[in-house]
């Protein structure tokens, strides 16, 4: 009844109301809501990322292969189990997400909000009650085929059903025993299901009115003061938004509820309470981002915090308090940095009170032990004023390629000082006596040197459980800075000595121009920049290393004979930045960045993973023990092959003239497009043999066991097609 009464809805609906922005559809003091503005859209503007480049390299697509359909597998199993036909609606398809689809799923505005939050009324003891929480989320289905999906999972909440009306609309409902219901209701091509009546009802109301009468969201100022620093509202672009404020008050209403219901709260319950006060949460007014992609696929994202003027609490404290930062810093800052992050770090004195304060005020007794413990360690210093509060002004930190263990990238940062001795004396303190105490049987070491001019410290940590991780840290003084790297002394010397890397990273014109760019909107007072495909290269080594050692144990449908290379991956790979500044009124702060990869972009990836552990989790079996016959391995060898025939062609611009080319050295495959030494030979000893047909093709095939060339008929084995 319903699937028809769905499709009717649809199907009766040829022009349909268009919403351009889902907040329209929910009321102006929304306390939570996200939303795109077309699902479709946006899948389509991502057809450029990096992402969907790397999904459809070959050797990428041959290595995923087997894993994705082992996982496609158990997803079709789950929905087959759940009960869903398959008519009622589209399954998922791995295969088309990883190819990224040429259109996007037909799915257009989508939003989920929460509209309220009411506490039950007094004088309903002994009756199952619940908290009217009004979240409630829309999708607008582009496809009428898909409402059979909509219907099947609704079919499956486990409640007796009953059709009600609002406004000219019905909906369905849904009643549990225990007193909770949900709703759902078609508006248009628009399904919208929610836990509360109340918020169902705000948007009906708003899908019927012809204007903003009723107060929505989208022309809630706040709300328009976000678009506006994000560009205003792109095709395909997704929003957020939410009134911190209003959250707290419902948490501080839930700590009430929860002390009223459970004595035993009820002197915890205010503690809390007073330290979400400390922290100064409630002056945050609203927060929100607003994203997009442009042409080339990148992500550009903008997100924003509001803050009441002069609010007490750490947060607006820390806000308020940062400083503009010095573009100047970034002149020492090497060109070949893998990442940069600059800002202002003023306030650590007052994050360190109130944790004390919060510890003090909810655990008396063991904050009274832990500070004894404290002092001990500190001695003579203190731990607030020598080291928290000494720290101050701008920062800068940076990560240079191959000096760390082993050949890892490895980090410096650089940061004001108050007091560099009282700062030295602090961690000598800390070190000594932490190691005594607490580490007698595997002690930390710190020896002080000279390095030119600068006081030099390393930490010995040979003797330690970190030892392991290859850890080397070293700290220096310059001056009234203090520098530091975890992995590194060398670099740290390299650093001090003032070449620590090859140019300087204010050579990169892009990055420069977007910081100018994000300037004439504000005080910058953060930057920061990443080279992916740096970073990427310079991990990926050492991690294909691992997974080739261990794979073979992890009993997944992973072949890593088949691991694509790192060119084939960080080709497709750029830079990604992103500067803070304070808007001229001084109460908003706002951080516009351009990256790389968006959360959706990992969701196939995700969802194959997800699959293959919840497979291996309950049990079942991924991988058969079975030996690989010849013929299979002849078709395994053939098709990697095949794959790196391909990377030859996209690489050079024609197939390659013998398989001996696979293996030579190019520019963007330094290991050859097999990513081995040599090429496979059949299981028999003998080599594949290589010809073009008519159309210029390549085709490959096996002489068989009896190692007769046959031009690949009678007992010659060609590549499957399958």
């Amino acid at each position: 009844m319903l699937l028809a009464f769905a499709a009717a809805m649809v199907l009766a609906s040829p022009s349909p109301q268009q919403i351009e922005d889902p907040a329209a559809l929910v009321p102006r003091d929304t306390l939570l809501y996200f939303g795109t503005h077309s699902v479709k859209l946006s899948s389509q503007s991502s057809k450029n990322s990096a992402m969907n480049q790397i999904l459809a390299e070959p050797e990428v697509k041959a290595f995923l292969q087997k894993p994705v359909a082992a996982a496609q597998a158990v997803i079709d199993g789950a929905i087959k189990d759940s009960g869903i036909a398959e008519a009622e609606g589209r399954n998922i398809s791995l295969a088309d997400m990883m190819s990224g689809g040429a259109n996007g799923p037909a799915l257009g505005k989508m939003f989920l909000a929460l509209t309220h939050f009411s506490l039950p009324p007094a004088g309903s003891e002994g009756k199952p009650v619940f908290p009217d929480i009004g979240v409630v989320m829309g999708v607008e289905l582009l496809d009428a085929n898909d409402v059979g999906l909509v219907k099947a999972l609704w079919t499956r909440v486990p409640a007796p059903e009953e059709l009600a009306h609002h406004g000219g609309h019905d909906y369905f409902r849904k009643t549990g025993d225990e007193g909770w219901s949900i709703s759902l209701a078609f508006l248009g091509n628009l399904a919208v299901a929610s836990a509360s009546e109340r918020s169902l009802f705000s948007v009906m109301d708003r899908f019927d009115a012809k204007g903003g009468e009723l107060g929505r969201l989208a022309d809630a100022p706040e709300y328009q003061k976000l678009l506006s620093a994000g560009g205003g509202l792109q095709p395909g672009c997704s929003t957020s938004f939410v009134r911190v404020g209003a959250m707290v008050g419902i948490v501080d209403a839930a700590l009430g509820f929860a002390a009223h219901e459970h004595p035993e709260f009820s002197e915890l319950a205010p503690k809390i309470a007073a330290a979400i006060d400390n922290l100064g949460v409630k002056a945050l007014q609203w927060v929100g981002s607003v994203s997009s992609r442009d042409t080339s696929g990148r992500l550009l994202s903008t997100s924003a915090t509001s803050i009441e003027r002069d609010a007490k609490g750490l947060i607006p404290h820390l806000l308020s308090s940062e400083q503009a930062f010095d573009l100047a810093r970034l002149g020492r800052v090497p060109g070949n940095s893998l990442g940069v992050s600059g800002g202002s770090i003023d306030g650590l004195g007052d994050v360190y009170d109130f944790l004390m304060n919060t510890f003090e005020a909810i655990a008396p007794e063991e904050f009274a032990e832990a500070n004894s413990t404290l002092k001990k360690v500190m001695g003579e210093s203190d731990l607030r004023k020598d080291l928290f509060a000494n720290v101050h002004g701008n920062f800068v930190s940076f990560s240079v390629p191959g000096e760390g263990f082993p050949g890892t990238p490895a980090s410096v940062m650089r940061v004001g000082l108050n007091d560099p001795d009282a700062f030295a004396t602090a961690l000598q303190s800390l070190v000594t006596n932490a190691s005594e105490m607490f580490m007698k049987e595997t002690p930390l070491a710190l020896k002080e040197s000279d390095h030119e001019g600068h006081r030099f410290f390393e930490l010995d940590l040979s003797r330690t459980p970190f030892a392991a991780a290859g850890m080397q840290p070293a700290f220096a003084f310059d001056g009234n800075e203090f520098v530091a790297s975890l992995e590194s002394p060398k670099t740290l010397k390299s650093d001090l000595n003032g070449s620590a890397g090859t140019g300087s990273i204010t050579e990169n014109k892009e990055f420069m121009d977007f910081i100018a760019s994000v300037g004439k909107s504000g005080v910058v007072r953060g930057v920061s920049f990443s080279n992916s495909a740096v970073t990427f290269g310079a991990m990926y080594g050492q991690l294909s290393g691992v997974a080739g050692m261990f794979g073979g144990n992890l009993d997944l449908p992973l072949d890593f004979s088949l691991l694509p290379t790192e060119g084939s991956i960080t080709k497709h790979l750029g830079s990604s930045y992103a500067a803070s500044f304070a808007d001229k009124d001084g109460g908003t702060f706002v951080e516009r960045g351009v990256s790389q990869f968006a959360v959706a972009d990992f969701v196939p990836l995700l969802l194959t993973a997800g699959a293959l552990a919840a497979a291996r989790a309950s049990g079942e079996t991924l991988v058969q023990a079975r030996e690989t016959t010849p013929e299979e391995q002849v078709q395994d060898d053939l098709a990697q092959i095949s794959a790196g025939m391909t990377v030859y062609k996209i690489s050079e611009k024609s197939y390659p003239d013998s398989l001996g080319e696979l293996v030579r050295p190019l520019a963007h495959y330094p290991d050859g497009c097999l990513g081995r030494p040599e090429v496979p030979v059949d299981p028999w000893g003998n080599p594949y043999r290589l010809k073009f047909n008519e159309k210029g093709k390549p085709v490959l095939w096996s002489t068989g066991p009896d190692g007769v060339d046959q031009d690949g008929s009678g007992d010659d084995i060609a590549k499957s097609r399958k």
